[in-house]
C-alpha cells in the first residue's frame, strides 16, 4: 500500500500521484500518523521502485516502510524509495510539506 500524509503546511485532501512497476496510483493526503492509503497493486514477489511526482512548492519530508526490513533504499528529496515487496502488507508512507 502507499500512504500519504500531509505534514506542515500540506492540504489535507490533496491528491498525491506515486509511479510503481510502470503504474500511477493517486492517493488523498491524510492527517498524521498514518495518512490515506491506497493498495497499489499485486506484485510479484522482489524489488520496486515507488516514485511519487512531487508537486511544484512541495517537498518529501519522510518515507517510510513497513515492515522496515523491506526497504532497500530510499531517497527522501527525489521522493523515491525501493522495497522489497514480500508476502503480507508492504506499506510505503510518504509525508509532504508545503
Amino acid at each position: 500500500r502507499i500512504c500519504q500524509v500531509a505534514g506542515s503546511g500540506a492540504v489535507a485532501g490533496k491528491s498525491f500521484s506515486f509511479t510503481v512497476a510502470g503504474h500511477t496510483v493517486s492517493v488523498p493526503a491524510g492527517p498524521a500518523p498514518g495518512g490515506y492509503c491506497v493498495g497499489a497493486a499485486t506484485f510479484s514477489p522482489g524489488n520496486e521502485t515507488v516514485t511519487q511526482a512531487i508537486p511544484a512548492g512541495d517537498s518529501v519530508t519522510s518515507i517510510k516502510t513497513a515492515p522496515a526490513s523491506r526497504q532497500v533504499s530510499v531517497n527522501v528529496p527525489s521522493g523515491q524509495v525501493t522495497v522489497d515487496i514480500g508476502p503480507g502488507d508492504t506499506r510505503v508512507t510518504y509525508t509532504d510539506a508545503s
